[in-house]
């Protein structure tokens, strides 16, 4: 079976490789799970962009010293909506941090665009709370 180029290429890099929902995903997890806001950042632009950069000159003093074997907390999280229209979008996650025996719901809030054709963050809200649950 021979591959032709334009069809290997869409096997390769797929329809879904940079979408709204995949960067938005990647970014909460770089983000908030991993808490990596350097990974972050590539995904970024506009307003998350400076936002993660502020973050990155805040802590950049505490992360030149060895990272101390502490106990981190687990955190998972759920993409509850994501709205696209044209080239921006409007996700929505809950955030769940569990740390021992206690355990904290927050909810995060993404507005996405594509800007010369690839999708990245363009802002980015944390809150307390899971977001409640829409009537069917």
């Amino acid at each position: 079976m021979r591959f032709r180029p334009l069809a290997f290429a869409f096997l390769l890099f797929g329809c879904g490789n940079d979408s709204p929902e995949r960067i938005g995903d990647r970014f909460v997890d770089y983000y908030l799970v991993e808490v990596d806001q350097a990974r972050a950042r590539p995904l970024a632009c506009g307003l998350a962009e400076k936002k993660l950069d502020d973050e990155l000159r805040l802590v950049e003093n505490v992360r030149r010293e060895p990272a101390r074997d502490e106990q981190r907390p687990t955190i998972f999280y759920t993409r509850r909506d994501l709205r696209r229209e044209g080239d921006r979008a409007h996700a929505t996650y809950d955030v769940t941090v569990k740390f021992g025996g206690d355990e904290t719901r927050k909810n995060a809030m993404l507005s996405l665009e594509r800007l010369n054709g690839k999708w990245c963050v363009a802002n980015f809200t944390l809150e307390d709370g899971h977001l409640p649950q829409r009537p069917r």
